[in-house]
């Protein structure tokens, strides 16, 4: 009886070497460099038998050959995904599970969602900004905030897939035609805008109502690529493009540089996570642990050269008025490298800083410290890097061109504590886990036979 172990963790690896002593054994990996050094090597069992076993090994449950028997032998939140794999492929096999109830991924979860709270509480106590209500504390959002995202990305996450699809569907058309509408209003000067302000609310200034159609386009140039995916896959490319001129040329015509640069340089990522499904992650999750750790270090090195008046004057007002805050930032950190100012101080050092420094990495450094910039850097390498694939994956290209405009606004426009731009940070997770939900769906419907 030819069988095929899902899974290759020390359970998974034990059945299936002591099942290859007496038939043919097939194991799926998540990974491919796994599956190749299995095929290499073979599975080494040590203890009370020592012995090598031969086994088959794949990544990917298109390279498997028929087999009669199944075991799958994941985490047990790894079942779905498995089960999802194999779905429609061997109609006559049968399927047993031996899954383990912990994933120690959750780790890693279990201690973002306990420490991280109680970071923001210590921090608290030596902050020099205080709101006049409690109720007002960054604090109490904050923490509200988390538990209500990461329940979402859960939710998300566990979907109905046929639901997501269709969710992911109507996404995909509503974005086409906000970008649509943004084209006109890049050709019309905001007019559009202006008239249903002037319908429904009030008269408005056209500079107030252009300012606030720019704003829009951080939201389209963030989500394009996980809303286009969406679509039916032959108007894809024609969602995308509409979403791709309606972002682009408002924040042209506005005078809103950030989304533009964001429409620059997120195919560029697309385009390399595709042709390197598995070492453009890696690379950007290198970037982001280093940028966040090193911010202060290249400001005070930039400080140290004093070329930063001569910078400031060469640069565009907004981008001068940046590098000052930047810089201000920087030697505020300096007075206080280890344990930071404390939550939300930032607020404190006007008029050198307006609000934050409009820079994720430094205001985490100036707020909380090395130790806030360490978990910072953690927390974007440890999710970056798990995107890496061994085969391109739509979603994940996509995911990534989001991620990118994230960590470009998020390094050059918006607090880190902002409530709407934690909120649109959380949307990209959960539009990445129903994107996945939905494609999942879309490939049993097209292997069931």
């Amino acid at each position: 009886m030819r069988t095929c172990v899902v899974g290759a963790g020390s359970i998974g690896s034990l059945f299936a070497a002591h099942l290859a002593t007496v038939t043919d054994v097939f194991v799926l990996t998540r990974r491919e460099e796994h599956a190749r050094a299995l095929n290499e090597a073979g599975l080494q069992v040590s203890g009370r038998h020592d012995f090598t076993a031969r086994v088959t090994a794949a990544s990917d449950a298109r390279d498997l050959p028929g087999f009669e028997l199944g075991i799958v032998a994941t985490k047990a939140t790894g079942v779905e995904a498995a089960a999802e794999s194999l779905g429609g492929r061997f109609p006559g096999a049968t399927i047993m599970t031996v899954d383990s109830f912990w994933d120690s991924r959750l780790n890693e979860q279990v201690i973002l969602i306990c420490i991280t709270p109680a970071m923001w509480a210590v921090t608290t106590t030596w902050t020099p900004f205080h709101p006049k209500h409690p109720q007002d504390g960054a604090i109490i959002k904050l923490t509200a905030e988390l538990l209500l995202y990461w329940s979402a990305i859960c939710a998300a996450r566990r979907s109905d897939p046929r639901l997501a699809r269709l969710a992911a569907g109507i996404l995909a058309w509503g974005f086409g035609v906000l970008g649509l509408l943004l084209v006109a209003e890049a050709v019309t000067g905001g007019a559009i805008y202006r008239a249903i302000h002037v319908a429904f609310y009030e008269p408005i200034r056209p500079d107030l109502a252009r300012k606030n159609v720019a704003e829009s386009t951080f939201v389209v140039a963030l989500l394009w690529p996980l809303a286009a995916l969406g679509g039916p896959p032959k108007l894809r490319v024609g969602l995308a493009l509409a979403m791709i001129a309606g972002a682009g040329g408002a924040a042209w015509a506005f005078g809103s540089d950030a989304p533009v640069l964001a429409l620059l340089i997120g195919p560029l990522v697309g385009l390399a996570a595709w042709r390197w499904a598995n070492g453009t992650p890696k690379v950007l999750a290198v970037a982001m642990a280093v940028f966040f750790l090193a911010a202060p270090g290249l400001m005070w090195a930039l400080q140290a050269s004093g070329d930063i008046g001569e910078l400031q004057a060469k640069l565009p007002p907004s981008w001068a008025q940046r590098v000052g805050y930047w810089s201000h930032a920087a030697d505020w950190i300096s007075d206080k490298p280890l344990k930071g100012w404390g939550l939300d101080a930032s607020r404190m050092f006007g008029p050198g800083i307006q609000l934050h420094p409009h820079d994720d990495a430094l205001q985490i450094w100036l707020e909380l410290g090395m130790v806030g910039a360490v978990a910072a850097a953690a927390f974007w390498g440890l999710t970056l890097a798990r995107l890496s694939r061994p085969r391109p994956d739509l979603v994940v290209v996509a995911t990534l061109v989001s991620v990118t405009a994230y960590l470009l606004f998020g390094g050059v426009n918006f607090g880190v504590w902002q409530e709407w731009w934690l909120a649109l940070g959380a949307l990209v997770a959960m539009l990445a886990a129903l994107q996945a939900r939905a494609a999942s769906s879309a490939q049993m419907s097209t292997s069931t036979p």
